[in-house]
């Protein structure tokens, strides 16, 4: 019994000695920091020891505690041990980091740690000077030249905000100005060189920092001699004589003078046919380019000018000079008419008229249009030709003679110096009636022979037959052979069934375009060895004769063929007038003559070309009508055209059709790229070359609509144009889908707008065009430019009605919808007003603690009170109310009665008090505020009061004022309150 009543004694002191340990454990809490973040800042300049700010834990025991930072040395601070203080520890530099977090830990005597963020700005100070970058600045500047853009400079600063905001400035002069922000170098007036050959002048960058910093910079600007003393001609005429036909001849030198010894003058032809004269720019020297008709053109007519002096009142900057074409036989005449094979019997007398022959001369005058007649070769011992009338005539027994046929070469020349002639063939057969002497040998009649034949010709094809005389019995002992001349294999000789030998076409080949004239060598040969001498060989000149063997080809030069895949492209400006140039078609023919010649025309696509004009000899498409005439209908976005060869020919032609489109440009397809500083003359000349680059950089067909002066808006939003600088209006073509892009494709936002792109497209520009690009953009706003945009040429004042009829209707229906959803909330509204369920009320089950009227709470301990309606009805009550307020009560008399407000006065009321923060700035940039309720007329009204809201059961018994930033993570609520007039201060029942 003894043993187990020890044992119970034992048992109970151990399990009280446990729960003691158990009690002292739960005792044990870590230190809580006044905030959970702490924001700060210190400037950049401050020193090592600056103090930045103080961070304050507490710990229930009243224990030390120790401060540190949570990896220490990673940032350039320290925090005192003891205090709680912030330090700088370290140099801080803003431009290199301007913000820091770090994590500071408490320590208590127990052990226990917690921790608290800390946030510190690096405020900026002016430490940094403007530094200028692309050093050495050295501008050009032609003298005389307009007041204008000469060069920018450029300083960067490293700090931030005003601090790194820098502000342009000269020494004063009266020549250089600059842009205060932009350092943009201008002159103030023109300049000229025999003055000022070199500006050197000092440009200074200065920050807007408390004190300034500043540096400086020479620039040197180079003026450029021009010839400000113009050359002018002392002689007004100039004439001379030039024999036609002659290429590069020299006519005349033109001679102008100026005073200026550096100034040499730059010939021009300002006027006249460029295409046939040339002029040395040095000398002054004028040529010819080709050789002058005078059938053509007997005088013409020059202006010559420099480029020096382009003044268009002073009459002298240019001299006139007169070039008469001197006639020189330069047309060898043509036969009219060539008789066809003539036949005659051998018995025809001497004297007997063969044929007659005719050619003219196209001179002008005698005696180069005077033609005359002869007969060439060996025909002339058997037939004669009267020189005046070309009548052809036997000149010789024929019986006497051998030959079966004769081929008479005849000859026209005309009287000129040079003498021109050309030559005909006439061919006689002979039908003999008698046998020719054996004596004679067997051999070919003719020996020089010629003959034509188409170029399209067919394998086999007879070209000319060579008669034998004194042929054996038997014609199978005879062959002849080609032996010369058929390198290609184009030919052979063959014996026919009469003895004969025949030059035939071996197979199809014949191209006039590549060779016109073959000569061919055959050679007879018998095995009886009769053959005479002489009469072994002949020669046969082969013709070909060109026919219309190829169709029209259409060509794409480069750059603007690239990616268009066999399409002609084209657009149409808003503001261009009828008779504006779209595109120019071209087509080429390698026939030759009149088979290689191009017409142009027209398909037929509904009658809508009517709105367009196509020249049929240049293929210049150009716009026929008004473009406010262009509507969507009749725009002819696609169409075809024909190029047709051997025009005027209706058969025996190739005609070749071309895809064409065309469409109005309008707003938000037009790019235009600003070249700054370069006239668009000068532009003109890289058209193409800058095409190339934007075709190259997109992968897109590009097209150039127009090259104009630069437009931009002033301030009042007028359209300013500068002549010194040039707009490039371009359109990009998807080849693939026949449209024009938008400026808005994604292939052209990154190929064109975006900063690299624009950073690549100026390099491309301003390293192998010299010419720099400013920028890429759509075009201004067409409701400040004075052309109009294709919707409103489209559209047309016809579309207006309409549109205000939608406008209203839109009005209308926007103005039912909004009635019909007012009504039917407010519906909504008073139903669950009418029938809003009782409130339900919450009561907290921990033990209540009471306090009563002699409870005599601190200044600073003040019980907040919020006051809620029912959870149901926060959403939709529309009542107002106190859902929105905080409201407080404290002690400013002994009694304390809150009269109820008039919204809630058939409501019961619940109240829930809770330890607020002080005022002050949070982490969401807001800060809270208190109310009270202050007695007037003893009726209690809801007061502002900057007094914190503190939990006074949770302050330590040690702390006299309320801490600052002292809050409890606890709440304090009071009991429901029943519906009175006025609430006593003493029935308020608080529950912990």
């Amino acid at each position: 019994m003894v043993g187990k009543q020890r044992l119970l004694f034992f048992s109970v002191c151990w399990i009280q000695s446990f729960l003691s340990r158990c009690q002292a454990q739960d005792l044990r809490r870590p230190p809580i920091f006044s905030q959970l973040f702490y924001d700060g800042s210190v400037s950049e300049a401050a020193s090592i020891g600056t103090a930045v700010m103080a961070l304050k834990a507490f710990d229930n025991g009243g224990g030390k505690i120790t401060y540190s930072i949570v990896e220490a040395g990673r940032v350039p601070f320290r925090v005192d041990s003891n205090t709680g203080m912030v330090i700088v520890d370290g140099k801080l530099d803003r431009e290199q980091k301007s913000r820091f977090s770090f994590s500071v830990r408490a320590v208590n005597g127990d052990g226990l740690t917690s921790t608290s963020n800390v946030d510190i700005l690096i405020e900026d100070v002016n430490d940094k000077v403007p530094e200028f970058i692309e050093q050495p600045y050295v501008f050009k500047v032609k003298e005389n030249e307009r007041i204008g853009y000469i060069g920018r400079v450029k300083a960067i600063d490293g700090d931030q905000g005003r601090n790194g905001m820098i502000t342009y400035s000269v020494v004063p002069n009266d020549l250089i100005r600059i842009d205060p922000v932009s350092g943009e170098l201008s002159t103030t007036r023109s300049l000229d060189y025999e003055k000022e050959q070199e500006i050197i002048l000092e440009v200074i960058a200065t920050d807007n920092g408390l004190p300034p910093l500043f540096s400086t910079s020479l620039v040197t600007i180079l003026v450029e001699d021009t010839n400000d003393i113009l050359p002018v001609f002392n002689e007004s005429l100039y004439e001379a004589d030039v024999p036609e036909n002659e290429a590069n001849y020299p006519i005349v030198t033109v001679e102008a003078i100026s005073d200026d010894p550096k100034n040499f003058p730059t010939y021009i032809i300002r006027q006249g046919p460029v295409e046939k004269f040339t002029i040395d720019p040095l000398t002054g020297t004028i040529r010819t380019k080709e050789g002058l008709d005078f059938e053509e053109h007997e005088q013409h007519v020059l202006i010559i000018g420099t480029r020096e002096n382009e003044a268009i009142s002073d009459a002298e900057a240019t001299t006139k000079v007169l070039i008469y074409v001197q006639d020189r036989n330069d047309n060898a005449p043509v036969f009219v008419n060539i008789p066809r094979p003539i036949r005659l019997p051998s018995t025809v007398p001497v004297g007997h008229v063969v044929s007659t022959v005719e050619a003219k001369d196209a001179d002008s005058y005698a005696p180069a249009n005077i033609v005359r007649y002869e007969i060439l070769g060996s025909s002339k011992q058997v037939f004669s030709i009267d020189e005046i009338r070309g009548v052809i005539q036997v000149a010789e027994d024929l019986n006497k003679r051998q030959e079966t046929e004769y081929v008479i070469e005849v000859r026209a020349y005309d009287m000129g110096d040079p003498q021109m002639s050309s030559t005909a063939s006439i061919t006689v057969i002979v039908d003999r009636i008698g046998t020719v002497s054996p004596e004679a040998g067997m051999g070919f009649a003719e020996t020089i022979h010629s003959a034509s034949i188409l170029e399209d010709a067919e394998a086999n094809t007879l070209i000319r037959t060579l008669v034998i005389t004194n042929k054996p019995p038997e014609v199978s002992q005879i062959s002849c052979e080609v032996i010369e001349g058929n390198s290609e294999g184009l030919f052979y000789a063959k014996t026919n069934f009469e003895g004969n030998c025949e030059l035939r076409l071996s197979r199809p080949g014949l191209d006039h375009e590549q060779k016109i004239a073959y000569t061919v060598i055959i050679r007879l040969s018998t095995s009886f060895g009769l053959v005479g001498r002489g009469k072994t060989t002949a020669r046969i000149d082969v013709f070909v004769v060109d026919v219309n063997d190829n169709a029209p080809v259409f060509v794409f030069p480069l750059p603007e063929g690239k990616y268009t895949y066999g399409k002609y492209w084209g657009a149409i400006l808003p503001n261009w007038r009828p008779g504006a140039q779209i595109m120019t078609l071209t087509a080429r023919d390698e026939d030759s003559g009149k088979f290689g010649e191009i017409n142009y025309y027209l398909g037929n696509n509904d009658g809508k070309t009517n709105l367009l004009d196509l020249d049929s000899k240049s293929g210049i498409i150009s716009l026929k009508t008004s473009i406010g005439n262009i509507t969507a209908d009749s725009l002819p976005s696609r169409f075809n055209v024909y190029a047709r060869d051997n025009p005027g020919s209706s058969m025996g032609f190739h005609e070749t059709p071309i895809t064409v489109y065309i469409g109005v440009l309008q707003n938000h397809q037009e790019i235009v790229m600003i070249i700054r500083g370069s006239r668009k003359e000068r532009v003109e000349k890289d058209k193409e070359r800058i095409l190339e680059i934007l075709q190259t950089r997109l992968g897109l067909a590009v097209r150039i609509a127009a090259i104009k002066e630069h437009e931009f808006l002033d301030d009042s939003g007028t359209v300013m144009k500068n002549s010194e600088s040039t707009d490039i209006i371009f359109y990009c073509i998807d080849s693939d889908f026949d449209r024009i892009l938008p400026r808005e494709n994604p292939q052209i936002v990154n190929g064109l707008f975006s900063d690299t792109a624009r950073t690549q497209i100026s390099n491309y520009i301003a390293t192998y065009l010299s010419l720099e690009m400013q920028d890429i953009r759509g075009p201004l706003d067409s409701t400040q430019t004075s052309g109009h945009s294709l919707s409103a040429s489209i559209i047309g004042w016809n579309g207006l009605p309409l549109a205000l009829v939608a406008l209203c209707a839109v009005v209308i229906l926007t103005g039912l919808f909004s009635s019909v959803y007012v009504c039917c909330n407010w519906s909504k509204y008073k139903k669950k007003r009418d029938h809003r369920p009782p409130p339900v009320y919450f009561v907290p089950t921990f033990t209540g603690v009471t306090t009563s009227s002699e409870f005599n709470p601190k200044p600073y301990e003040v019980m907040e009170m919020s006051v809620n309606s029912d959870d149901s009805d926060r959403s939709d009550d529309l009542q107002p109310g106190l859902v929105a307020h905080r409201q407080f009560i404290s002690k400013r008399r002994s009694l304390y009665d809150l009269k109820r407000p008039p919204s809630v006065v058939s409501e019961t009321v619940t109240t829930r008090t809770s330890s607020m923060p002080r005022h002050q700035a949070n982490n969401y940039g807001r800060s809270i505020y208190n109310h009270s309720i202050e007695q007037r007329d003893n009726n209690y009204s809801i007061i502002e009061s900057p007094i914190p809201t503190t939990n006074p059961l949770f302050l330590d018994p040690s702390v006299s004022e309320a801490p600052d930033g002292l809050y409890s993570q606890e709440n304090i609520s009071f009991t429901e309150i029943e519906k009175s007039d006025c609430l006593d201060y003493s029935e308020v029942k608080t529950v912990l």
